[in-house]
C-alpha cells in the first residue's frame, strides 16, 4: 500500500525589503540546535502556525518589518504546493505546482482556518484529504455527539512544543477539558483506523428532561384542544364505526334511489321532447295543409269565374249570330260572319269549358286528400297535447318532489357521515394524544442510564502500540525499562510499571518523543493513514536554566546518543524535526539536515533570522523579550 504524507521542504519569514529568514528541510532527521534565544521555538510555532494554528505570531523583535509565512510542502498523495499566510493570522493562500516548481503554479486558491469537509475551502481539510484521512467523526461526549476531525487534532499528536514534551498530563489531552473525550477518540481512531461515524448520538439528562416537559406541555394543550373540539360535533361519539358502517348502507340505498327516479325523470324528459318535437312538426304540417287549401280553395274560384265567362260568350254569340247583318251597336263596326265561323267559335268554348270541368274534378279531389290530411294531424296534436298533458302532471306531482326529497335525504346522510367521520378522527386523534402523553410521563419518571461506548484504546490495537513504543525506548537504551503499557484511564504511557508522567523532566520528555513518533511508525505498520511527520521542541534537553544534577531527572548521555542515531538511521521516508538545545554526535551529522543557531555574528548561522546591524540590534531588540 501506498504510503500517503506530507514533507515540509522551505520554511520562509519574508518581506521585500529584509533578507529572508529561511530553512529547508529533507525527508528523514532533520534538527535546529543552538543555544536559548536564538529562534528554535520560534521556528516550531511558525510551522505550527502554517499547519492550521488560528493565532498570528507571537510578535519579537527579530520578526519586526517582516509581514509573511511561506511553507513549501511535497505531498506522496498529491502536487507539490506551498502555503502563504501574513504573520499575524488569516486564511492561507494555497498555489500548486502540478508540472514541477520550475515551473509557472497550476492552481491558486484561499484555504479557510476552519475546517470544513471541503478540501478546496479548509486547510485542515486540505491536509487531511492529502494524507488519506478525508471526512472523519470521533464522539466528543458521553452522549455520542460527534465533531468533524480536523487537522489540529491530528497536529496536536505530531506537533509536540517544548512546555507539553514536559507535561505530566497525558500526551492525548489539551488544557481544554471539554475536549478531552474527543482527543481520547482521536488516539483511538490512529489506534485502529476506524472513527465514530456509526455512533448514534443520545441526549444528555437535562436535555431530554427539557425535551420531555415541552413535549408533555404541547401534547396536554393539544388533548384539550382536541377533545372541546370532539365536544361540539352534534353525533353520538358512542361506538363511530357502527354508525358509520351503517350510514354507508343507508347513503347507498338513498343513492340508489335517486339515481333510479331520475333514470325516470329523464326517459320522461326524453319522452317528452321527443312528443314535442312531434308536436311541433305536427302544427307546422297543420299551418302548412291550411296554407295549401287556401290556394286551392282561390283556384278553385278562379275556374268557377272562367267557366261563368266562357258560357257567357258562348250565349253572347248566339245572340249576335241571330242578329241581323249591319253595324254593331257597340263598336260600330260592321257585322260580318257566316254560319261556319259562329259554329267554330262555340265548339272552340265548349270544348275550353270541358277542359276547366276536368281541373275543377282535380281541384277537389285534391281539397278532399288535403282536409283529410288536415284533420288526422289535428286529431295527432290532441293525442299529443293529452299525453304531454300526462307527462308533465307526472313529473310534477311525482318523480320531481320525490327526486327531491330522495336528495334532500343523500345530502343529510351526506353530512352526518362527514360529522361521523370527523369525530372518528378527532376519537382516534385524541386516543393517540392521550397515549403519547402517558408514554411522555411514564418516560419522565424512567430513569436513563448513560449510553455505553467501547473504550477502543483498551484493545488489543494499544497492546500493539505500546510494543512499538517499546522497542523504539529499547531501541534508545532507555534504563530499566521492562514492559510498556497503556493506562486507558490517565490516558498516558506505563513504562516498567511506573507512570510517565512520574518520571523527571528530561524522561517525561524522551518517553513523550517516544510516544508521538510510536504513533507514526505503529500507523506505518498498520497501514492507518498519518500525516509521517512529527515535529519535536527539546525532547533530550528540555531544561530552562541549570541542567540537574540528579541522575533520575536527566537523561543520560548514552540515551540522547541513541535516540539520534536511531532517527538518523530512519529510511522509511517519514520526516522528524528537532529542536535541541545542543549539538547531536558527530557520527550524526553527516546523515542529517543540522541547521546551528550560535548567537554569535562571526560564527555560523546568528539564528533563525538573519542579524540585525549592531546598532539596530541595541535600538530595536530588548533583551526581555526571550527568542526560544
Amino acid at each position: 500500500m501506498t504510503r500517503r504524507r506530507i514533507s515540509l521542504r522551505t520554511l520562509s519569514v519574508t518581506n521585500g525589503s529584509l533578507p529572508p529568514a529561511e530553512l529547508t528541510f529533507q525527508p528523514g532527521l532533520n534538527l535546529v540546535v543552538g543555544a536559548s534565544d536564538t529562534g528554535k521555538t520560534f521556528v516550531f510555532e511558525t510551522i505550527d502556525f502554517m499547519m492550521g494554528a488560528k493565532d498570528g505570531l507571537r510578535p519579537i523583535p527579530e520578526s519586526a518589518g517582516y509581514e509573511r509565512v511561506s511553507l513549501s510542502v511535497e505531498a506522496s498523495g498529491g502536487v507539490p504546493f506551498t502555503l502563504r499566510r501574513a504573520l499575524t493570522g488569516g486564511e492561507f493562500e494555497l498555489t500548486e505546482f502540478a508540472d514541477g516548481r520550475d515551473r509557472p503554479a497550476t492552481a491558486a486558491r484561499t484555504l479557510s482556518t476552519v475546517h470544513s469537509p471541503d478540501p478546496n475551502r479548509s486547510l485542515s481539510a486540505y491536509l487531511l484529504h492529502l494524507v488519506g484521512i478525508g471526512n472523519r467523526q470521533v464522539r466528543k461526549n458521553v452522549q455520542g455527539e460527534k465533531k468533524a476531525l480536523s487537522f489540529r487534532h491530528v497536529a496536536h499528536l505530531t506537533l509536540i512544543d517544548e512546555e507539553r514534551i514536559i507535561q505530566q498530563a497525558s500526551p492525548l489531552l489539551t488544557a481544554h477539558d471539554t475536549e478531552h473525550t474527543a482527543e481520547e477518540n482521536v488516539f483511538a481512531y490512529f489506534l485502529t483506523g476506524h472513527d465514530d461515524s456509526a455512533i448514534i448520538p443520545q441526549e444528555n439528562s437535562r436535555q431530554r428532561k427539557a425535551r420531555l416537559a415541552t413535549e408533555e406541555e404541547l401534547l396536554v394543550a393539544l388533548l384539550a384542544e382536541r377533545t372541546a373540539e370532539l365536544a361540539t360535533i352534534s353525533v353520538d361519539s358512542g361506538n363511530l364505526a357502527d354508525q358509520a358502517s351503517r350510514l354507508e348502507a343507508s347513503i347507498a340505498d338513498a343513492t340508489d334511489a335517486v339515481v333510479t327516479t331520475q333514470g325516470q325523470i329523464g326517459e320522461l324528459e326524453r319522452r317528452r321532447d321527443e312528443l314535442s318535437q312531434e308536436h311541433t312538426a305536427r302544427q307546422s304540417r297543420v299551418l302548412f295543409l291550411g296554407e295549401q287549401l287556401k290556394r286551392l280553395r282561390l283556384l278553385g274560384d278562379y275556374y268557377r269565374t272562367d267557366r261563368s265567362r266562357l258560357e257567357a260568350v258562348i250565349e253572347a254569340a248566339r245572340v249576335v249570330h241571330d242578329m241581323p247583318e249591319g253595324t254593331c251597336p257597340l263598336c260600330n263596326q260592321p257585322l260580318a260572319g257566316g254560319a261556319s265561323s259562329h259554329i267554330e267559335f262555340e265548339a272552340a268554348c265548349r270544348r275550353e269549358v270541358e277542359k276547366i270541368a276536368r281541373l275543377q274534378r282535380d281541384l277537389g279531389a285534391a281539397v278532399d286528400d288535403f282536409e283529410r290530411e288536415t284533420s288526422a294531424v289535428r286529431d295527432r296534436i290532441e293525442a299529443l297535447d293529452t299525453t304531454l298533458g300526462t307527462i308533465d302532471s307526472e313529473l310534477r306531482s311525482v318523480l320531481v318532489p320525490g327526486t327531491r326529497v330522495a336528495q334532500a335525504d343523500l345530502q343529510t346522510l351526506l353530512k352526518t357521515r362527514t360529522l361521523v367521520a370527523q369525530a372518528a378522527t378527532l376519537q382516534t386523534t385524541v386516543v393517540a394524544l392521550q397515549q403519547r402523553l402517558d408514554t411522555v410521563r411514564a418516560a419522565q419518571a424512567q430513569r436513563v442510564a448513560r449510553p455505553v461506548f467501547e473504550n477502543r484504546t483498551s484493545t488489543s490495537s494499544a497492546s500493539e502500540f505500546c510494543k512499538v513504543v517499546e522497542e523504539i525506548l529499547r531501541a534508545w537504551k532507555y534504563p530499566d525499562l521492562g514492559a510498556v503499557a497503556f493506562d486507558t484511564e490517565k490516558g498516558d504511557l506505563v513504562i516498567g510499571g511506573q507512570d510517565r508522567a512520574n518520571k523527571g523532566k528530561g524522561y517525561r520528555a524522551i518517553t513523550y518523543a517516544a510516544f508521538a513518533i510510536g504513533l507514526m511508525k505503529y500507523c506505518r505498520q498498520k497501514s492507518i493513514p498519518h500525516p509521517g511527520i512529527v515535529v519535536l521542541d527539546t525532547p533530550v534537553n528540555p531544561y530552562k536554566g541549570p541542567t540537574p544534577t540528579n541522575p533520575a531527572e536527566r537523561v543520560s548521555d548514552a540515551v540522547k546518543t541513541a535516540f539520534f542515531e536511531y532517527l538518523a538511521g530512519d529510511t522509511s521516508g517519514d520526516q522528524v524535526i528537532v529542536m535541541e538545545n545542543e549539538e547531536p554526535p558527530p557520527s550524526v551529522l553527516d546523515r542529517v539536515r543540522c541547521f546551528e543557531f550560535t548567537r554569535n555574528r562571526s560564527v555560523g548561522r546568528y539564528g533563525f533570522f538573519p542579524a540585525l546591524p549592531e546598532k539596530l540590534t541595541a535600538e530595536a531588540v530588548p533583551p526581555a523579550l526571550p527568542l526560544g
